[in-house]
């Protein structure tokens, strides 16, 4: 039986992605190989990603998706994926943008004379 090191699949190994704060964002490690790497490793800035409420792994860890986008989720992420004969990586550098919609409070004013108004805040 032969392998083949682990490689990114048809993807950069560089990529910038963006998402709406409060959205929901999922990040592909499109990687192969022979065997199919088993050993995949994400990052954040360095260092290894927690799951918690907002950060699930799916796929076996071949995505990592973060709901509900903050600011502090802007970083860079890695996924490390090997097998038995190597290894690869890829690198997302991830923003944060502002919220899809901003609430603008509409003011009423009724204007009296020019120097009245009654205003509904």
């Amino acid at each position: 039986m032969y392998t083949v090191p682990a490689y990114v699949d048809g993807a950069e190994p560089l990529q910038h992605v963006s998402v709406v704060a409060g959205k929901t964002v999922v990040l592909r490690c499109a990687v192969q190989g022979i065997p199919p790497p088993n050993n995949i490793t994400w990052l954040k800035n360095g260092r290894a990603v927690r799951q918690n409420g907002r950060t699930r792994l799916l796929m076996s860890g071949r995505h990592l998706e973060l709901s509900s986008a903050q600011e502090s989720d802007a970083a860079w992420y890695s996924c490390v994926a090997g097998n038995v004969a190597g290894s690869a990586r890829i690198e997302f550098n991830l923003t944060v943008v502002g919220s899809a919609f901003r609430h603008v409070p509409l003011i009423y004013c009724i204007v009296y004379s020019v120097n009245t108004a009654l205003c509904d805040f």
